[in-house]
């Protein structure tokens, strides 16, 4: 999925050298600035948060029906046997 991270005016006119990075980290000249790999990390750090909420939420629903599941067969297998 592509998404616009930040303002264009972080991406440079030109590649230059020089730039303290610690993502794009490479020799030569880069079109990555430190201003967009702290936009990026950003983003990411947010996306993985939602993402861990949303995965959480999810799990937990289904830890729920499966509880919700046992505990009506377990009901259901002790009303089975105090008819015996």
């Amino acid at each position: 999925m592509m998404r616009q991270i930040g303002p264009v005016e972080l991406v440079p006119e030109r590649p230059a050298t020089g730039e303290p990075l610690r993502v794009c980290v490479h020799t030569g000249p880069s079109c990555c600035t430190s201003k967009m790999e702290d936009s990026y990390m950003a983003a990411v750090r947010s996306e993985m948060q939602h993402k861990m909420r949303s995965y959480s939420s999810e799990l937990k629903y289904l830890i729920e029906g499966h509880k919700k599941a046992y505990q009506g067969r377990r009901v259901k297998e002790e009303k089975s046997g105090m008819d015996a």
